[in-house]
C-alpha cells in the first residue's frame, strides 16, 4: 500500500484502495495540516508515512526531531514511502533535524529570557 492509496474500501471479499483527493504524490500533501511537517521543501503526512511503512507516528516524529535515529530497514521503508532515493533521504533528513534543533535551542533561550524577566518584576532575581 502506498500512501496515495491509503483509504481502504472493502466490497464484500474485495478490498480497494480509494485514492484521497488531498495527497498529490506519495506522501506528500498540498496544504499543511496538523499532521504535516515540512521536509525537503514539501509538505508531508507523517500519519500516512506511518501507515504505509507500519512505523509508529510517534517514532517518526521523533525521528524526524532528531531524538530517534533509524535503523537501515526503517529507513529504505521511510524513503520508499516519500519516494525518495536513500541517500537523497538521509541527507534531506540531516537539514531538517539540525534545522529542529536550532529551532528548540531559540525557543529554549527565548524560554528562559522570559523567565527572567518574569522573576525581576516579582523581585525574585
Amino acid at each position: 500500500m502506498t500512501c496515495s492509496h491509503a483509504n481502504a474500501v472493502k466490497f464484500g471479499d474485495l478490498r480497494m484502495y480509494v485514492p484521497n483527493p488531498r495527497f498529490t504524490e506519495g506522501c506528500y500533501v498540498q496544504s499543511p495540516t496538523a499532521q504535516t511537517i515540512t521536509f525537503a521543501g514539501k509538505y508531508i503526512n507523517l500519519s500516512a508515512i506511518s501507515r504505509s511503512t507500519g512505523i509508529s507516528g510517534s517514532h517518526l516524529s521523533r525521528l524526524f526531531r532528531g531524538k530517534r535515529q533509524a535503523s537501515v530497514p526503517r529507513i529504505r521503508k521511510i524513503s520508499d514511502a516519500l519516494r525518495m532515493r536513500i541517500q537523497e533521504f538521509i541527507d534531506a533528513l540531516d537539514v531538517y533535524t539540525k534545522r529542529k534543533k536550532a529551532e528548540e535551542r531559540k525557543n529554549r533561550k527565548a524560554n528562559i529570557r522570559s523567565t527572567e524577566k518574569w522573576l525581576r518584576r516579582r523581585s525574585l532575581l
